[in-house]
């Protein structure tokens, strides 16, 4: 069996196993008779199906005129779940095995290193519904901050309802008073305040001396 055969029995294969994560890559425009090779790409991902769709990655693979006497090439077209770095790690690690697959069919195997190098290399957590410390934390401090705000417009909605109440009082006082000086300087009752500070009613000034007799007359006390 040649080359090109081993080559299409494999590329067989590898659709039935992956399906639709299988994608042949047309060969380019070319001059007429010129050679092109099978290259294709396969979607990877974990073997834990829990991780499907938040971790994976499209390996590119190019067989050449020889394969598998000769090795494919192999890149990484996409990626989700993982750094540069660790892609960069992984095609290293790829091509060591390929190396060791040297002279048979290897697609397979290399795809299969890469599903379980994923298990243990990803970067994404597990989910859980347990926050971790620092978020419990965060969450904590922005409720305390929440509360201390609402104390804070609290204390000044206190603070602006005792100072209204003092302006009215004031406002009140200065209003009793003015009436009690216009009263008095009318002469007709109304309250007035004693000397020694105590309200009294229905108070009355005159205007003129009153007399009885002949004789002055003195008023003492309220009517």
């Amino acid at each position: 069996m040649d080359a090109n055969q081993t080559q299409e029995l494999e590329i067989e294969a590898l659709k039935a196993i992956y399906g639709d994560d299988f994608k042949d890559i047309p060969p380019p425009k070319a001059w007429k008779g010129a050679l092109s090779f099978p290259e294709f790409t396969i979607t990877v991902r974990p073997n834990d199906e829990a991780l499907h769709g938040r971790v994976e990655f499209t390996l590119h693979v190019k067989f050449s005129k020889t394969y598998p006497k000769v090795l494919p090439t192999l890149s990484v077209d996409a990626f989700m779940g993982l750094s540069k770095l660790q892609i960069n790690q992984m095609l290293g690690l790829l091509k060591v095995e390929a190396q060791k697959a040297l002279g048979r069919e290897m697609i397979f195997e290399l795809v299969t290193f890469c599903q379980e190098w994923l298990d243990q290399n990803h970067t994404v957590k597990e989910e859980d519904d347990t926050p971790n410390v620092s978020l419990a934390t965060e969450m904590e401090h922005e409720k305390q901050s929440q509360e201390a705000e609402l104390r804070l417009r609290q204390l000044e909605s206190e603070q602006a309802a005792a100072l209204a109440k003092e302006i009215d009082e004031k406002k009140e006082e200065k209003r009793r008073l003015r009436a009690l000086n216009t009263s008095l300087d009318h002469g007709g009752p109304e309250t007035a305040v004693d000397d020694g500070g105590l309200l009294v009613d229905n108070v009355y000034a005159f205007d003129s001396e009153i007399k009885w007799k002949g004789l002055p007359v003195s008023f003492c006390g309220s009517i």
